[in-house]
């Protein structure tokens, strides 16, 4: 295969299959674009597009206008939006549409008015109607100006108060001072430590070396046998020769945020596989409950 093969294949691969299965889609489309979908402030191109395509679809319009809206359509299909003689594909339009409206409704941007799923994100706090009854009122009792000026006017004001209570303030501000305008501190801002105090950090930190959380979890379950509970009902560790190893393996990926994928990377011999398996086998609630209370006992005697 030749690099422009390849350069082709990375640049136009995905869209030419997304774009080879448009006629089984378009099937669903005409339905899909003509519910009454809205859309919030900012999302003025998909309401755009979307009025085109009904337009195209009820045979008002026949091709896309020239200044047909394409803003909303995902960067992988851009190579494949304009036609050789520069006029907007509507086969990888339309779909870039769809997807927009998808991601649309996921966000809340794009909704849906009668919908209990898809609806817009402000009237689930404060519809536009009892907005308007309320509204004034509840500027006079916040005590807040109406007009945006106003509002921005009250801002400066307060903040500009402030400046000037703190310029004021400063030959006598013991934590900071300003040299050739940045902001400098007088004193580190930590709290100074009394030399008893360090030597009794040092010394116990001397007492107590670093420790693998790994080597941790292998030293406590020789005292306690904590892993016993969390091994499936017919499963034998024997029969699994790395059981112990695969357990704790998922144990500090799950307690610590590592993730199954980062660990299954950091273990040789482990794969994600492996490690998934173990979760979902083995790391339920009542064996996590099971073996807490293992641990907790062991504690308290």
């Amino acid at each position: 295969m030749t690099c422009a093969e390849r350069q082709y294949l990375e640049e136009r691969g995905e869209i030419d299959a997304l774009r080879a299965r448009y006629p089984g889609l378009r099937r669903y489309f005409p339905a899909f674009f003509a519910l009454p979908f809205h859309s919030e402030p900012g999302s003025g191109a998909i309401a755009t597009g979307l009025d085109l395509v009904r337009q195209l679809d009820t045979g008002t319009l026949q091709t896309l206008p020239a200044q047909t809206p394409t803003a909303f359509v995902p960067g992988r299909c851009r190579a494949a939006l304009h036609q050789s003689d520069a006029t907007v594909d509507r086969r990888t339009w339309e779909l870039g549409l769809a997807a927009a409206v998808r991601d649309g409704l996921r966000s809340g941007d794009v909704y849906l008015p009668e919908s209990r799923r898809h609806v817009s994100f402000s009237n689930l706090i404060y519809d536009a109607t009892r907005w308007t009854k309320e509204r004034d009122l509840a500027y006079t009792e916040l005590d807040l100006p109406q007009e945006p000026d106003d509002f921005v006017s009250r801002l400066q004001q307060a903040f500009d108060a402030v400046a000037q209570r703190a310029e004021r303030g400063l030959a006598n501000n013991d934590c900071v001072t300003i040299r050739r305008d940045p902001l400098h501190l007088k004193r580190r801002d930590a709290l100074d430590l009394p030399p008893r105090l360090q030597h009794l950090r040092r010394t116990v930190e001397g007492a107590l070396p670093r420790v693998r959380i790994e080597d941790l979890l292998t030293q406590v379950d020789a005292w306690c046998d904590f892993t016993r509970v969390c091994r499936r009902p017919d499963e034998r560790a024997s029969r699994i020769p790395t059981f112990s190893t695969t357990l704790l393996a998922t144990l500090i990926a799950h307690g610590t945020n590592l993730g199954i994928a980062m660990m299954a990377h950091s273990v040789e011999g482990l794969t994600a596989d492996m490690l998934q398996d173990m979760s979902q086998g083995c790391l339920c609630e009542a064996t996590l409950n099971a073996a807490t209370t293992i641990l907790v006992n062991y504690h308290h005697h």
